[in-house]
């Protein structure tokens, strides 16, 4: 009514898809030819062809679906013991209640199965700090089942009481015996079987009929149809066998009929929750006694996945394993781990542009002892390696050991323009200079206009002398690494810890930024008050920026009903006072650096 106009523009954008995707597990099995009776599409990110009907449409039309999850986690369980040369785990033959697991779970997020969002750790977190508390309602229950219990609550279906099961309160239904019933879970109906039990022992459900209601909260369509029956069933058993009156039963079942309605939204089952958290589990039990192993499985399996990449490295740097550039020499396709020194080794397939046939072909030629770094181009040209791809791992300082890389680029510009030339017109050779010039006319026979039968190879390697020993320019450097590696790998000894470089900024409302501190070689996030801008200068993406000090801060959140802002537990960093550098400096200081030794 207060908005009208706008409303009217919802209403005609209520229902329209924005998106398409395919159901992470969904396939259909016919043994009719589907491309016949199904319209298909095709995605990037499927390999599959995808029905245009979804789950609901693929139903009524009587085809039937069936759920095969593939787990990236059962991989990686896998893997990491053939690695760590250990008996592939189980729930069987692991504790699965010790202490410095769980400790690790409730601390780290990365890696545990249905556990790695914001959301669904946090919850985990608080169930698990409450532990003892819910111990007190029901001593049989494991930290496994709060997992499980986790598992469930974090979906849709449980948002009516989610947060009292996850601070340990226990729920009383109003009867002893329901209450028993749902005494794994505090008395809270949170998943399919549970409800299915509470209709056989308490509705007079048999199991068939139960499994017909469950089928129905699966679909996700037709629930709100048996809700009157479960009611009026669920009041004559009570009635009957327990000698509850209308009123008093009718009271005990309007909060589950509730849930069961909600459940059409996503309610989780037990044979999922169950799994899952031993799944988690076990992953969880890996990174902690196998941190190593587990950690370089978890890299090369994400290793297409940037973001997901820089969030493991910096969880591999908070356990105190450290991350080695690629080398030329070292590096081959997968990250590989050496644990005399505690370092993972990056694999070059997981570089953008790069793959597993350049990273095999390299690593074969570093195998050859080569005296200048115009041998190895030579041996290069040779193989799949484009330019592009040649140049990002020279900017990375993968052929570090022949020299600088802004040296090496120019080197290798040249060595495409010259390699195998017979004949160079002079007009081609303005930009390079009277001393190149000189060189050329050596190892060449000169006419008026052209350098002539030009041994380009002795030519090549004396003109390596001509470039500089320099190096990228650090804010080119850091902007390479994050758009190839997808994190930023350079560390500068020497500078104060306080120096740092803007990667990301975010101005909508006090501006946060993102900063990758270079002495460190961590990223740290900080906020910054838009009047500070006025006095120290206005911060733009890619800066280099001193923060000279700042404070810590409990941070607010808008709470829409008292129309005020809180402070929550979480603190975050206000930057008082900061200077912004120009890089031109630190370069010159790098180079200087660079010179003496």
């Amino acid at each position: 009514q207060d908005y009208p106009e706008l409303f009217k523009y919802v209403n005609l954008l209520k229902g329209v898809n924005v998106s398409v995707g395919s159901h992470p597990s969904g396939f259909i099995t016919s043994p009719l030819s589907l491309d016949e009776n199904v319209s298909t599409f095709t995605t990037s990110t499927c390999r599959y062809p995808i029905s245009m009907c979804d789950m609901k449409c693929v139903d009524s039309l009587n085809f039937v679906k069936l759920d095969i999850l593939g787990l990236d986690n059962i991989e990686i369980i896998n893997k990491t013991c053939e690695l760590a040369g250990i008996e592939r785990i189980t729930p069987d033959n692991i504790d699965v209640e010790d202490d410095n697991v769980w400790n690790d779970i409730a601390k780290y997020p990365l890696g545990i199965f249905q556990m790695e969002g914001k959301f669904a750790h946090e919850s985990l977190s608080k169930a698990l700090s409450n532990y003892e508390k819910i111990k007190q309602y029901d001593n049989s229950i494991t930290r496994i089942d709060v997992l499980s219990m986790v598992n469930a609550a974090i979906r849709p279906a449980c948002e009516s009481f989610r947060d009292k099961l996850l601070q340990g309160e226990p729920n009383d239904n109003g009867h002893q015996e329901i209450n028993k019933l749902l005494s794994k879970t505090l008395g809270y109906l949170t998943t399919q079987e549970q409800i299915m039990q509470l209709l056989v022992h308490f509705c007079g459900y048999s199991m068939h009929e139960s499994d017909n209601v469950r089928r129905l909260i699966g679909k996700k369509i037709g629930t709100e149809k048996v809700i009157p029956e479960i009611k009026e069933r669920f009041i004559q058993t009570m009635n009957s066998k327990y000698n509850l009156s209308i009123e008093q039963a009718s009271q005990i079942v309007e909060p589950f009929l509730q849930i069961i309605l909600d459940a059409s939204s996503y309610g989780f089952s037990e044979n999922h929750a169950k799994p899952y958290s031993y799944i988690g589990y076990m992953c969880a039990y890996l990174r902690y006694y196998y941190p190593l192993e587990f950690i370089t499985v978890l890299l090369n399996i994400n290793k297409d996945n940037l973001d997901k990449t820089s969030e493991i490295i910096e969880f591999a740097q908070v356990k105190g394993i450290s991350l080695s550039p690629i080398k030329f020499g070292e590096s081959r396709e997968n990250y590989n781990y050496n644990k005399n020194n505690n370092t993972i080794t990056k694999g070059l397939s997981s570089l953008k542009y790069l793959n597993a046939q350049v990273a095999e072909e390299l690593y074969e030629l570093s195998k050859k002892k080569y005296q200048h770094f115009l041998d190895l181009l030579i041996n290069i040209n040779q193989t799949s390696t484009d330019t592009r791809q040649l140049t990002s791992l020279i900017m990375l300082n993968f052929f570090d050991k022949f020299g600088p890389n802004k040296k090496l680029l120019d080197y290798m510009e040249i060595f495409f323009k010259f390699n195998g030339k017979k004949s160079v017109k002079k007009s081609s050779l303005e930009e390079y200079g009277d001393n190149f010039k000189k060189l050329i006319s050596i190892y060449s026979r000169e006419t008026d206009k052209t350098f002539k039968d030009l041994d380009s190879y002795n030519f090549l390697k004396e003109v390596w002398y001509l470039i500089p020993d320099t190096r990228l320019p650090i804010q080119v450097q850091l902007e390479k690494e994050k758009e190839i590696l997808g994190y930023y790998q350079t560390k500068i000894d020497g500078i104060k810890p306080s120096i740092g470089y803007v990667g990301e900024i975010d101005t909508k409302y006090s501006p946060k930024l993102l900063v990758y501190m270079l002495n460190l070689g961590i990223e740290r996030q900080f906020k910054v008050q838009k009047q500070l801008m006025k006095k120290y200068g206005i911060i733009k993406k890619g800066m280099i920026i001193k923060i000279q000090s700042w404070e810590n801060k409990r941070k607010s959140r808008f709470n829409p009903n008292t129309q005020d802002y809180e402070k929550l537990d979480e603190m975050e960093q206000w930057i008082t006072q900061y200077s912004l550098m120009e890089s031109a400096k630190l370069d010159e200081y790098l180079q200087e650096r660079e010179s003496i030794q």
